[in-house]
């Protein structure tokens, strides 16, 4: 029994794209759960997941991105709300990319207001992430 090319993409798209989400809701748990209770090792379990999302959000992006263009001779999509998802999906992989180096050049030393923005921009990416998810599964099912 063979595999659809198509099929197996999304199968590779689906298990890269769900770890990254996951990881940066687990990020703002840890993030915002350390600030609220001030358990600042919290936050370097915070530290390495957004690092890790980051990270891991590279091969779901590029599996959406090649999927979009016509993988395996696959009609290139064109449908309103994959592009949408794909827009979505990019801002939010730019916004993990920016905390984790933020992070990354940072450190411990962010603090204060700059600590608040930063859980500010990480509260914003989980809804854009989470916002990207939803969209991804609109497509999927073809609405």
């Amino acid at each position: 029994m063979t595999e659809d090319p198509i099929k197996f993409w999304q199968h590779i798209h689906g298990a890269s794209s769900h770890f990254p989400i996951a990881l940066l809701i687990f990020a703002w748990l840890f993030d915002v759960g350390g600030t609220i209770l001030g358990r600042r090792e919290w936050r370097v379990i915070g530290f390495w997941a957004v690092i890790a999302a980051a990270v891991i959000s590279f091969p779901a992006i590029g599996s959406g991105l090649t999927g979009q263009l016509g993988w395996f001779g696959a009609k290139t999509w064109e449908a309103e709300s994959l592009i949408l998802h794909r827009n979505v999906a990019l801002a939010s992989g730019g916004l993990s990319l920016v905390l984790a180096i933020w992070r990354i050049i940072r450190g411990s030393k962010i603090s204060g207001g700059e600590w608040i923005f930063y859980l500010v921009l990480l509260t914003a990416g989980v809804g854009i992430v989470g916002y990207t998810g939803f969209l991804g599964a609109y497509v999927a099912r073809g609405y």
